[in-house]
């Protein structure tokens, strides 16, 4: 676990890029690039309208991006769609009691936040850490130590009553729709519906009659077991037994 002045101070950096991270990718070519962050509200479905029942129940996560990584916050929205602009009262989850289920999460892409040395984030030196600090990496013997070795990783702080922050420091497209659906399966757990794990199948019942019949075609007798024998029955036994059907 990591300590939450810890992560309160990687939440101050994250917040605060590099100026190359935050330039607009199209204005990078003009005498004076524009910079900027980029953001999208996101309201996946939690839980669907059941008629007569419920209305649909959807969470909300504001996805913040330095404006270099535009491209990661396209590709969320072509996979979750757009909520619109937030501050706008039409589209405040707040005012929508029928629809929003009361939890909210929010995604920070910070890739600057890798090679942060474990002493400046405040972790403790080794002869002062507890032994789950040591297991979790969260102590240092050395002051050029970085965090998590200097490498990408995520760092999420959640709340009992339904929110979450979380900052990823990779540019991987596919690490931002995984976070997407982590907060997903945490707000579902929150709000007391069932996770969906069959890829959104609807299935109903059906009956195969079976594509080819011959005249010498046998099946068993319905709830037969191989105990012992089974008489089988003919394709003229069948004939016979549906009649005019």
């Amino acid at each position: 676990a990591v300590p939450l002045h810890v992560f309160s101070k990687m939440l101050d950096i994250g917040l605060n890029p590099p100026t190359q991270a935050l330039e607009v990718p199209y204005t990078i070519n003009e005498a004076t690039p524009r910079h900027a962050w980029v953001s999208v509200m996101l309201r996946p479905l939690v839980c669907p309208e059941v008629p007569s029942y419920c209305t649909e129940k959807r969470f909300e996560v504001r996805v913040l991006a330095p404006a270099s990584m535009v491209a990661n916050v396209d590709f969320l929205e072509s996979v979750f769609g757009n909520a619109g602009e937030a501050s706008l009262p039409e589209n405040d989850a707040a005012l929508d009691v029928e629809h929003w289920n009361g939890t909210t999460g929010c995604i920070i892409l910070a890739p600057h936040l890798q090679g942060l040395g474990k002493k400046e984030l405040g972790l403790p030196h080794w002869d002062d850490a507890t032994e789950r600090q040591r297991r979790d990496g969260m102590a240092w013997k050395e002051e050029s130590e970085q965090y998590n070795n200097g490498g990408p990783f995520k760092i999420s702080t959640r709340t009992a009553r339904g929110c979450f922050v979380t900052m990823i420091t990779d540019n991987y497209f596919g690490y931002c729709k995984k976070e997407v659906k982590t907060q997903l399966s945490f707000s579902c757990n929150i709000f007391g519906t069932e996770e969906e794990h069959a890829g959104g199948t609807l299935a109903w019942a059906s009956r195969s009659w079976g594509g080819q019949f011959v005249q010498d075609y046998r099946v068993l007798r319905p709830n037969h077991h191989y105990g012992e024998p089974v008489e089988p029955y003919s394709f003229q036994d069948a004939m016979s037994l549906l009649g005019d059907e």
